[in-house]
């Protein structure tokens, strides 16, 4: 991907490629090449990030996610869960509401997703997924506080009723919840989980939020 984004000219190639040949053109062009190849044209600018990228929707990200929940129950891949908790992105959610916090990013110029995987006291898992993207400018510094931010309301707007008054966790104040906009669908092939596309009317930054509660009805 390096090699794509950054030697001149070969994203150019490789999209006027055919589809049918573009794998071909990934072995012979592309996989010879030294990853130092990419310093002629490396830039902090964003580059192909709505071309030529790896691409996975927020419902994708929830199914790798629930997917790795049900792994982790093997006791073979049980550190999973250990290593996915490890780092939690800065969330600071209440460990005594959320005892269980998976996290993973991912970030190059322009780009910038966060998603989480956390189970509450009464053993219903959420995926909480941010995600943002400029493809003609590096996201400002504090986006990523920013998108912090939402998922951590989104994940205290899934407190029960009686706790979403007042002040957050870190002491930010809760949106209430009828000023978020939900829409709810089913995920397919977990016939057991749900998503939610919560949308705070003061962002552009759509969240989603999936609860997924396996071997449910």
């Amino acid at each position: 991907m390096l090699l794509l984004h950054y030697v001149p000219g070969l994203a150019h190639r490789y999209l006027a490629t055919p589809r049918d040949d573009r794998e071909a053109f990934l072995a012979s062009s592309v996989a010879p090449l030294p990853i130092g190849a990419i310093a002629d044209g490396y830039t902090d600018q964003p580059r192909y990030i709505d071309t030529v990228e790896w691409f996975a929707s927020p419902d994708d990200i929830c199914r790798a996610f629930a997917g790795l929940q049900e792994l982790a129950n093997d006791p073979q891949l049980a550190p999973l869960s250990t290593v996915l908790s490890r780092e939690v992105g800065g969330i600071d959610l209440d460990p005594s509401a959320w005892p269980t916090v998976w996290f993973k990013g991912g970030s190059e110029s322009g780009v910038l997703t966060l998603g989480w995987l956390n189970t509450n006291t009464a053993g219903d898992t959420f995926v909480v997924q941010a995600m943002v993207a400029d493809p003609d400018a590096p996201l400002p510094p504090d986006a990523i506080d920013d998108l912090v931010t939402l998922a951590r309301q989104a994940f205290e707007q899934l407190e029960p009723p009686s706790a979403r008054q007042g002040a957050g966790a870190n002491g930010s104040p809760r949106l209430p919840w009828d000023q978020w906009a939900v829409q709810a669908t089913p995920v397919q092939p977990t016939p057991t989980a749900l998503v939610c596309v919560v949308v705070p009317p003061s962002s552009s930054v759509t969240v989603s939020v999936t609860r997924y509660r396996p071997g449910r009805a």
